[in-house]
């Protein structure tokens, strides 16, 4: 596939328009990297998508999405549209484009069972479900939300079809059902600034504070509503700026610590754990990393925004 290859011209670009920069963000990388007291398993880097099937080049993609039947989704948000590949047997194939009117700046994205998709467009504010053949299925729209209306910042799928919005404008997480409607919502901490959401299997909420790096986890306590607790120590010694969260189907937590150029992982308890990956514009390396998706067998799909392509990488033996 030529579109799998490196532009090294366009690199170059890059690096000479951003090189202060880029020197500022290798020297925190290093600093974050030299404060870990922990070591997370390396992940072995596998290949780079920087174009579709027709060779039109990505631009800065902001969502990545994956199953673990080899569907891969990638918000090609620069250009204002998705992109289709699959992964199968270590081989990554595709590339088409999926270009709808209702997702003019898409960036976060879900799979879901069945191939469909649930993605976030960034102007509109709206959860957009695309079919498998990037048909447009509907919106998320939060029915029978309980005022202010709906303002998501980012989202995660929920078990059975839904969603968890992040509102932070009224201070809340709204959970939504597979048709769009309300299904609950739990307050925020009172001077939280979230950076992101996730759900883990059992349907529980996580937050993490952008400025402190403190994870976050929803419980209810008989005869009250659900609520968010501190989960372990803040992170802030080992991440720069926190961009996005999800827990994986063991129960980890990764971090995308966007201006730090890494991924930071901590256990089901919030304790650190090790970082991963690091700054640069060479295959394997990533620069302001925004999305990203783990599947069961821990392969790892990097929507690496400033190096304007996606990346693959599997768990090293």
């Amino acid at each position: 596939m030529n579109h799998l290859r490196t532009d090294h011209e366009a690199l170059s670009r890059r690096r000479a328009s951003s090189l202060t920069l880029a020197l500022f963000a290798a020297a925190l990388s290093l600093a974050l990297a030299r404060a870990a007291l922990a070591g997370a398993p390396p992940l072995s880097f596998a290949v780079s998508a920087y174009a579709d099937a027709k060779d039109r080049p990505l631009r800065s993609p902001r969502g990545v999405g994956c199953d673990d039947q080899g569907a891969v989704l990638v918000a090609d948000t620069g250009n204002g549209r998705l992109v289709r590949y699959e992964w199968l047997g270590g081989v990554l194939k595709g590339g088409l484009e999926v270009k709808l009117p209702q997702l003019t700046v898409p960036t976060r994205v879900q799979l879901e069972a069945g191939g469909t998709a649930l993605v976030l467009d960034q102007k509109t504010r709206k959860v957009v479900r695309v079919g498998a053949k990037g048909e447009f299925l509907g919106v998320l729209d939060g029915a029978e939300t309980p005022e202010p209306a709906l303002f998501p910042v980012a989202f995660k799928a929920t078990k059975g079809g839904g969603a968890a919005l992040l509102d932070v404008a009224a201070g809340r997480v709204v959970v939504l059902d597979a048709a769009g409607k309300f299904v609950s919502q739990t307050e925020l901490p009172k001077g939280l600034s979230p950076a992101d959401v996730a759900v883990d299997a059992s349907g529980a909420l996580y937050l993490i504070d952008a400025v402190t790096g403190q994870l976050y986890k929803s419980a209810q306590a008989a005869g009250a509503a659900p609520a968010f607790a501190p989960l372990g120590k803040p992170l802030k010694e080992y991440l720069s700026f926190p961009g996005y969260l999800t827990v994986t189907d063991k129960g980890g937590i990764v971090v995308v610590d966007r201006h730090g150029n890494g991924l930071v992982r901590a256990n089901a308890s919030g304790e650190y754990q090790g970082r991963q990956l690091s700054m640069g514009w060479a295959d394997g390396l990533v620069y302001y990393p925004a999305e990203i998706c783990i599947d069961a067998k821990g392969t790892t799909f990097v929507a690496d925004r400033n190096n304007h392509r996606l990346q693959i990488f599997t768990q090293a033996e």
